[in-house]
């Protein structure tokens, strides 16, 4: 069977599954990451970070990026246009700037432990 759907029915398809899949994440600061926000999953996986001074949000590639690029087809500048309104709507955030970055480790933000601090190798796209 082909169905056919327009790119705005798509957006809504898309951000209605990231609503259902991370809609609800918890915002934590870190004190070494002062002007960043990270949003985080039930399991402390960063999922999000969003950088203050450049107004941009880093998607996580293990989790949200890559899987609307496979599981939804979309290119990666689809991705970085439908971001963005799903932030706004669910988060209230207002942003410039949407790359993918591969986050390691989960977020601890216990002050006496800075060997798990977030951290990632950042993979422009």
């Amino acid at each position: 069977m082909n169905i056919q759907v327009n790119k705005h029915q798509l957006e809504r398809v898309v951000i209605k599954w990231l609503d259902k899949h991370y809609g609800d994440l918890t915002l934590r600061k870190h004190e070494d990451y002062p002007n960043d926000t990270f949003f985080i999953d039930s399991e402390n996986q960063i999922l999000l970070q969003f950088s203050t001074p450049y107004w941009e949000v880093f998607v996580s590639d293990n989790y949200i990026w890559s899987h609307l690029v496979n599981f939804f087809h979309l290119h990666n500048d689809d991705v970085k246009s439908i971001i963005p309104v799903w932030l706004k709507e669910t988060y209230k955030m207002d942003l410039f700037n949407v790359r993918v970055k591969k986050f390691e480790g989960n977020f601890v933000y216990p002050k006496d432990d800075k060997s798990q601090a977030p951290k990632g190798r950042i993979k422009f796209i």
